[in-house]
């Protein structure tokens, strides 16, 4: 029930039965669905880069989420409580990169490790060079792209490093879940 295909599997089931009109399959396997999501956050997002937590949620997360708020609109007059999951699930996932950023951060700064601290710093200072190269247009572009992808990715590496060095901080991702 963990397994990335396995969320995958029970979202397409969610639509099908939907089509069918089978709202308490849909209704079970979008539950099924949003419990697989979120059970991979906490497994998967503290080994993962920005991009990629970002590529996950907006190429999985976010698309399932826009098509149960669609079905809830659809069927919620029938069942109020889609709509009360509806806000729930918005809750749940606002500001989810954002919030795991922070954690990060955080956690880093309170670890008292000089290594990961510095890791750290070093990361930051290279995406603020990233940032600054991504908007400048003193250097021809030849140049300004080699160093772009050269920076990218030695922050991408960097940032891996980081990330395995804070498995240690299994409660990174887990969030107070707020209900409406």
């Amino acid at each position: 029930m963990n397994h990335p295909f396995y969320g995958e599997s029970t979202r397409r089931l969610a639509i099908l039965n939907w089509g069918l009109n089978d709202n308490k399959a849909a209704i079970d396997n979008y539950r099924q669905t949003f419990q697989n999501y979120f059970t991979q956050i906490e497994a998967y997002f503290p080994t993962m880069t920005e991009e990629e937590k970002s590529k996950f949620y907006s190429t999985k997360v976010k698309p399932t989420f826009e098509q149960f708020n669609s079905y809830a609109f659809d069927k919620g007059v029938d069942n109020k409580e889609l709509w009360g999951d509806m806000y729930n699930y918005q809750l749940a996932t606002k500001g989810l990169i954002m919030y795991a950023t922070g954690k990060v951060r955080v956690n880093i700064m309170d670890s008292g490790d000089t290594t990961l601290i510095n890791k750290y710093e070093t990361w930051i200072s290279q995406k603020e060079q990233l940032s600054k190269l991504f908007s400048s247009v003193r250097d021809d572009i030849s140049s300004r792209n080699f160093k772009i992808d050269s920076i990218t990715t030695e922050a991408n590496k960097l940032e891996k490093e980081i990330s395995v060095q804070l498995k240690a901080f299994a409660n990174t991702y887990t969030q107070n879940r707020v209900t409406w």
